[in-house]
């Protein structure tokens, strides 16, 4: 209107865009505040994210989407942590199963409102980094004692689930194996040390008992045909052994 009266002076238009500036700032922070609630619903988010998107406010929108994420993978892990006295050996694999699934909705939905823009996709991949760094810190906070069965089994479920979501988001572009491999390393090679040194020990522990360890019947019978030789030191040795060989391979 004022372009087309042509009587327009240059104090209405200063004063037209300083009005629609001030209309568009109370605007932004409206749409801040609701993305912002701890209690928003996904729709209502995505409504304000797509009216920050029109007021040229992208990158902060892509921030919100990230910080309503992060927030939501922070509530659904706090929730698990309870379970982590009765299911110590499936705590890992079930955490992962959270994490991955978390980035995976993230990068599908941020393709979605923002579209394939690099500098949205590079966002993506740092934050995704960081919860993986976030995922390895928590099973290792509570994870079974390195020495225990319990430790060497969550470890290796763990890992095998972790890997295989991580195939699964290759195919939406993100990468993570290498990351994840290299943060786990450290807390694998413990666990398996821990464990070779436990089993080395009962082993050791019982090669020195003075005390003829029972066989189960497979072991008992195929030594029958020995057990009627005159040399019973042999025969009892060589039982103790094959019992020690038994037990290893239980505890290992």
């Amino acid at each position: 209107e004022l372009k087309g009266s042509g009587n327009n002076s240059s104090d209405d238009v200063s004063l037209y865009k300083s009005s629609l500036l001030e209309r568009k700032a109370m605007l932004e922070d409206q749409l801040v505040g609701i993305a912002e609630q701890p209690s928003v619903s996904f729709p209502e988010l995505k409504t304000a994210l797509n009216g920050l998107t029109k007021l040229g406010k992208g990158p902060l929108a892509h921030q919100l989407m990230l910080k309503f994420y992060q927030s939501h993978l922070q509530k659904r892990i706090e929730a698990l942590l309870p379970s982590k006295s009765l299911c110590p050996e499936t705590f890992p694999s079930t955490l992962s199963k959270i994490v991955f699934s978390v980035i995976s909705l993230t990068i599908k939905e941020s393709a979605l409102i923002f579209g394939d823009n690099p500098v949205y996709t590079n966002r993506i991949v740092q934050w995704a980094e960081w919860e993986i760094e976030y995922f390895v810190r928590v099973v290792k906070e509570n994870a079974p004692s390195s020495e225990t069965v319990s430790a060497l089994r969550a470890a290796s479920i763990g890992i095998q689930a972790s890997l295989n979501y991580c195939s699964i988001l290759e195919s939406q572009g993100l990468k993570l194996s290498k990351l994840l491999l290299v943060l786990l390393r450290p807390s694998i090679e413990e666990v398996l040390e821990s464990n070779f040194r436990r089993a080395r020990r009962v082993v050791l522990d019982m090669a020195e008992s003075a005390e003829c360890c029972p066989l189960s019947p497979q072991f008992a019978s195929s030594l029958s045909a020995i057990a009627s030789s005159s040399n019973s030191m042999l025969v009892e040795s060589g039982m103790r052994f094959m019992h020690i060989v038994e037990v290893s391979n239980y505890i290992i």
